[in-house]
């Protein structure tokens, strides 16, 4: 029960951190959950606790559909010696 209540707490931390980082909050959830079902027509996400128990939330399907998401960031770009002649 201590480490669900540790790892809980990393999640919190992880989502409360400004700028946010979604890699740190990735780990927490999996750290967590045995699994999310998405269920589309109802709109909900089902998450399976791996201590036992599932939890159910509505989400927003009209962002998804617009195209609206959290992009993951493009690395960044590196320089390019020029070639010697």
């Amino acid at each position: 029960m201590r480490r669900s209540i540790l790892k809980l707490e990393a999640l919190r931390a992880a989502v409360a951190a400004e700028p946010r980082d979604i890699a740190r909050i990735n780990i927490a959830l999996r750290a967590l959950l045995q699994k999310v079902v998405v269920d589309w027509q109802r709109a909900r996400l089902v998450l399976h606790w791996s201590h036992g128990g599932q939890t159910s939330a509505m989400f927003n399907r009209q962002r998804q559909r617009s195209g609206a998401r959290n992009r993951t960031p493009a690395p960044p770009q590196r320089a390019v010696a020029p070639l010697a002649p």
